[in-house]
């Protein structure tokens, strides 16, 4: 399982996923030729959201950044989520990271 970065609520929204998609060896990848940015989530039930991200700045630091939007976080459960930049030939995946989505009480 992928280490657990945290915790937020079902039905949040606003939050903020920002990550650097590094090599082998933990040096961050200049993406900023990238014409594909995204982040996949997958949900408690295996499914597998695609949402489009954005540079943090450049790209050159490696660094994708997704705001979720209301209806993103609609499961209670464990996600997973992974970076994807694409350019040209080339296809960079980021660590795999999880957060738990925990129920609200309203």
């Amino acid at each position: 399982m992928p280490a657990l970065i945290g915790k937020i609520h079902d039905t949040d929204y606003a939050t903020v996923f920002t990550i650097t998609v590094k090599n082998a060896a933990g040096t961050a990848v200049d993406i900023s030729a990238a014409t594909t940015k995204n982040f996949l989530f997958r949900k408690p039930d295996a499914t597998v959201l695609t949402k489009t991200a954005t540079f943090v700045t450049d790209g050159t630091d490696g660094q994708l950044t997704y705001t979720t939007i209301t209806t993103d976080i609609d499961d209670v459960g464990i996600w997973t989520i992974q970076p994807l930049a694409i350019s040209g030939a080339s296809k960079f995946y980021g660590q795999q990271l999880s957060f738990e989505v925990l129920p609200v009480l309203a």
